[in-house]
């Protein structure tokens, strides 16, 4: 291309089902738009892609659908969507699309896509790889038919694309651009209201409408019964960016507890920060808090049938991310059965009771930070994709 010839703007389909990928999608966004200002981004998102530019077809908070029976529920839904952005890459014709997390959706997708004519060779990256590690192996060769290249942010998934002939790029973990503080423990305590002399633990029931509601009365009543044996126990919630603050107070007044917990939405990094220990939904939280290096608990209940069908596909060991990135399990899981209030408190207890128990898993959590590798994932996909389209 010559200055009086400049290459046209380009146009690409993103898909991000899901609040974190909103996030990390939106960073990435801005990082190509930096160099190719006049960029189009169009698909699934939620506000964060929105605010860079993005042209949103679906937001994130119609589509994020967790467990196999509320997929069921949804799936007349769930095809409508798949047929419209289908037709709008028919009439759209996108340079190229990036998938981002949400496989159920969007390997389904990359495979109705390769089958329009004319859509073949469409350049598809996917970033935030499936968790192929903990379902089964047999998708990735799948997979490698579907993308033409997939940026991981675990340092363990690359070999896996690697041995079936997929490019694969370790790009680090964006949560490292994303979670950080600058606010003193006692500047944050005093903007909740609370004294920064208290113990205070920090309830992350999840980001989906489906997660809060099932978990966050769990949440509340094992602080309910922790706080009768930890002096002057505090507690406050972070809430999801996607979800309505009203959810939470409305769960608080049920409890009982609305007086008592702290309601946050907007600096859940300053939350998980300066608490003292974690009470955290199995997830990305789970990372969040490793990263701040606060000892945390996951605790995880889903519908009876989903958990029933995952104990037969779940092929690892631990469920919590934290554990698998360890490759360990340096923080309790409490799953559907064993997530009961008084277990729960019970595993709290000892981190505030016990000093040992509380530095070891700093010094492990620790060890995880460093496995996320650097920050700068935002640019290394901006940088991956430019390349494909360029």
């Amino acid at each position: 291309m010559t200055e009086a010839d400049p290459k046209p703007s380009e146009q690409i389909m993103i898909i991000a089902g899901e609040v974190s990928g909103d996030l990390h999608a939106s960073r990435m966004i801005a990082e190509f738009t930096r160099v190719r200002p006049g960029a189009r981004f169009l698909g699934v998102g939620g506000e964060k892609m929105k605010a860079e530019g993005c042209e949103l077809l679906y937001n994130v908070e119609e589509v994020a659908f967790l467990g196999f029976v509320e997929v069921i529920a949804h799936l007349p839904f769930i095809k409508r969507m798949m047929k419209r952005l289908l037709d709008e890459c028919q009439q759209r014709r996108p340079d190229a699309v990036v998938l981002v997390d949400y496989p159920g959706f969007n390997l389904r997708f990359a495979d109705r896509l390769r089958r329009l004519p004319g859509f073949e060779k469409i350049p598809i990256l996917y970033y935030i790889s499936p968790q192929v590690w903990a379902w089964h192996a047999s998708r990735v060769p799948k997979i490698a038919k579907l993308v033409d290249r997939i940026a991981v942010i675990f340092d363990f998934e690359k070999p896996i694309y690697d041995a079936v002939g997929l490019k694969a790029d370790f790009v680090g973990h964006p949560l490292l651009e994303t979670i950080r503080t600058e606010t003193k423990r006692k500047d944050f305590c005093e903007s909740i209201s609370i004294s920064p002399d208290d113990p205070l633990l920090a309830l992350l029931p999840g980001s989906r409408l489906q997660e809060v509601k099932r978990l966050f009365p769990l949440f509340l009543r094992s602080f309910a019964i922790l706080k009768n044996e930890i002096q002057n126990l505090r507690a406050a919630v972070g809430c999801s960016p996607a979800l309505d603050i009203a959810i939470y107070k409305d769960i608080l007044h049920e409890e009982g507890l609305l007086e008592e917990v702290q309601v946050i939405q907007g600096n859940t990094s300053d939350l998980q920060s300066h608490a003292d220990a974690a009470l955290v939904a199995s997830g990305t939280a789970t990372l969040e808090t490793a990263i701040m290096q606060t000892p945390m608990i996951m605790a995880y209940k889903v519908a009876p049938l989903t958990y029933w069908i995952g104990r037969f596909l779940i092929k690892i060991p631990n469920i919590a991310l934290v554990n698998v990135v360890a490759g360990e399990r340096i923080v309790p899981e409490l799953i559907q059965g064993d997530a009961t209030p008084n277990k729960i408190a019970s595993e709290l207890a000892i981190l505030f009771q016990n000093p040992e128990r509380r530095k070891t898993m700093v010094d492990d959590l620790s060890r995880v930070r460093e496995k996320l590798g650097e920050p700068g994932a935002s640019k290394r996909v901006a940088d991956i994709l430019y390349s494909m389209v360029s």
